[in-house]
């Protein structure tokens, strides 16, 4: 069975352009409008990435496919090679 490897950092423009969701630290998940911005799926707040960008631990492409990953909270967020599917989509 192959182990995913992290890889390099996930830029705030690579979630702008592929994430369909992020997972926040706190849980929270937000949903991207396409725009650089993102809405909170229960408070419909709208935020910049700049502004949750530093709290994302998980992102989530079309088909509930991880992309990227914070393993600790103090690291940075990185790439998964292969992407990981969803457990539950």
């Amino acid at each position: 069975m192959q182990k995913n490897r992290i890889t390099k950092t996930c830029s705030p423009e690579l979630i702008r352009q592929r994430a369909i969701t992020v997972r926040l630290t706190d849980g929270s998940i937000w949903a991207n409008l396409g725009n650089g911005r993102f809405i909170h799926q229960k408070e419909l707040k709208v935020v910049e990435i700049e502004l949750i960008y530093s709290k994302i631990k998980t992102v989530v492409e079309s088909g509930g496919i991880i992309i990227a990953k914070k393993k600790h909270l103090e690291n940075s967020l990185k790439l998964v090679e292969p992407p990981l599917k969803v457990k539950d989509w």
